[in-house]
């Protein structure tokens, strides 16, 4: 059974409801933002711009998943007893959580180094190095994708609490996380070296590079 209707949400599941609901309202104005001005510009939308949009449009059903989840779970409450049904039922909602956020993850940097190839599109070298990177993002996130979701076989054993691991799970982790802040690195390194090769003043340069750098965290 899950958490009792007739309770009241805990307070950490309201302050994870009232968190992720900011975060996505900022997130839908941002990018409601970037497409008027291209659109009011009257420039066509580029793949970086589709990209983010499905970006969007994933976050915000996982983290309508994740607050439901955390709504009826008893999530915060000290008195709160799982049963097997809620333990499959949250382990569902995770499975789901995390494998749509490594998807988002790699989309978002695919979409950032198109936006950035728009930018830089004249230089050849750029636009290979971008692509290679593209290859090597795409190539991970349905590497570590594939991993995660065949971690128990059948698939139905992810929501088994009973169910062994296939794999060690942690290692997948940890190689994520490891090769997630390595591109991350990567996809920032790449402007400021282009920005490096422009024919203006180190002010300029520094100023871009900032920009740039604060645009890509």
């Amino acid at each position: 059974m899950l958490y009792n209707k007739d309770e009241a949400i805990t307070g950490t599941a309201k302050v994870i409801i009232t968190v992720t609901t900011i975060l996505g309202v900022l997130a839908i104005i941002s990018v409601a933002l970037r497409v008027y001005a291209r659109v009011y510009s009257k420039l066509f939308l580029g793949v970086d711009d589709y990209l983010v949009i499905v970006s969007l449009a994933l976050s915000c059903g996982i983290s309508i998943l994740f607050n439901y989840t955390a709504a009826v779970t008893g999530v915060g409450d000290p008195n709160f007893e799982p049963t097997l049904e809620t333990t499959i039922f949250a382990l569902k909602m995770v499975f789901a959580c995390e494998n749509t956020q490594i998807v988002i993850m790699g989309l978002i940097k695919v979409s950032i180094l198109c936006f950035y190839r728009r930018i830089f599109g004249i230089s050849r070298k750029f636009v290979m190095a971008s692509n290679v990177l593209i290859v090597l993002i795409s190539t991970f996130t349905l590497g570590i994708l594939l991993s995660v979701i065949f971690s128990k076989w059948p698939v139905y054993l992810q929501w088994d609490p009973t169910a062994p691991y296939n794999m060690n799970a942690s290692a997948v982790l940890i190689c994520y996380v490891v090769g997630n802040s390595l591109f991350d690195i990567l996809t920032l390194s790449l402007p400021i070296a282009a920005v490096q090769t422009l024919q203006i003043n180190q002010s300029k340069k520094l100023f871009m590079t900032v920009i740039f750098s604060l645009g890509s965290t």
